[in-house]
């Protein structure tokens, strides 16, 4: 019987030490904010894409947007929790296709604060944000 309870709680703090460690890869919205302003990223009214434009989940109120070697930080007026799959995104049309425009725009019903352009280094450092001791969203 004493096994079966030393068994029952290797599982549940084995599950809760695994749970922990997955949170670590989302960083906070402070930080992304943080970056934003010490990294001076140049605001975009609007972008134009081609075809399809893919997206990497930051967080709820952070994504970048990607069309082959071009990418672009998107900031969410609220809570975003429709881009948290990776499939490809289009823009709710508002004014014209192949075209997001920041603070008219939406995509998945998220309405668009602001747009940022963005270089490959700066979409690795982004993305390593999570990785920071203290820098995960709770």
């Amino acid at each position: 019987m004493e096994k079966t309870y030393r068994f029952l709680g290797l599982i549940a703090a084995l599950t809760l030490v695994g749970a922990c460690a997955n949170q670590g890869k989302i960083p906070s919205r402070e930080a992304v904010e943080d970056y934003v302003a010490v990294a001076e990223l140049e605001e975009m009214k609007f972008i134009r894409y081609r075809r399809q434009i893919h997206h990497a989940h930051l967080n709820d109120y952070y994504a970048i947007l990607s069309e082959r070697d071009k990418y672009y930080l998107a900031e969410f007026g609220r809570r975003c929790f429709a881009l948290t799959d990776t499939s490809w995104i289009e823009a709710d049309v508002r004014r014209e296709r192949g075209v997001i425009r920041a603070r008219a725009d939406t995509i998945r019903g998220c309405h668009i604060k602001a747009l940022y352009a963005l270089n490959k280094g700066q979409v690795d450092e982004l993305e390593a944000l999570g990785d920071a001791p203290g820098d995960t969203l709770k």
